[in-house]
């Protein structure tokens, strides 16, 4: 219980960690997905997960970092976005403090369910809507940036997963003899 601990402690505080944990995550579900659909041998697939896992580490802070400097701008030409914003992005602090009432009012979860989502939600939002140095991002900044933090790991892994059976000529499809293809 005590790794446990430690680990959701660095998960909540550490958006590198978070990268890394989510993105083996998904390296597992996709390595999964290619040894079903494809006749990858598992070197091949382990390669493929490998570069994916590289592709998607580097994709997720490159993206973020496009997204917070295109949101900071945005911010400035849109001072009162967070009012309206707020609700787009669960993970903002007004996003968190109206699912926080949601979840107040309409009940059904068990108080360490509720606190189980809203430690969740602060988790990803000191990584999206905090900056290193402790001060607040504005409303897009942390939406945009969290975007590209959030789905430009997705892309790069899935692109990779996708494009190398392709690559390796393993796709999974073959030529009859008499040269006609079929999928297998």
């Amino acid at each position: 219980m005590r790794f446990a601990n430690q680990v959701w402690q660095r998960y909540k505080t550490d958006g590198q960690f978070q990268d890394i944990v989510e993105t083996l995550g998904a390296g597992g579900v996709l390595a999964g997905a290619q040894a079903i659909t494809t006749d990858m041998s598992p070197a091949e697939i382990a390669v493929s997960t490998g570069l994916g896992m590289v592709a998607a580490l580097a994709a997720r802070p490159a993206l973020a970092q496009g997204g917070f400097a295109l949101g900071k701008k945005l911010d400035r030409r849109i001072p009162d976005a967070q009012d309206h914003l707020g609700m787009l992005a669960i993970s903002s602090p007004r996003g968190r403090a109206i699912y926080k009432g949601v979840l107040e009012e309409v009940g059904g979860k068990s108080a360490a369910e509720k606190d189980i989502i809203l430690k969740l939600l602060e988790a990803k939002g000191n990584q999206n809507y905090v900056r290193a140095d402790g001060t607040q991002r504005g409303a897009f900044e942390g939406l945009i940036g969290g975007f590209g933090r959030k789905y430009g790991d997705n892309l790069a892994q899935g692109a990779v997963a996708i494009g190398t059976p392709f690559l390796l000529g393993n796709s999974g499809s073959e030529t009859d003899e008499t040269g006609q293809g079929y999928i297998q």
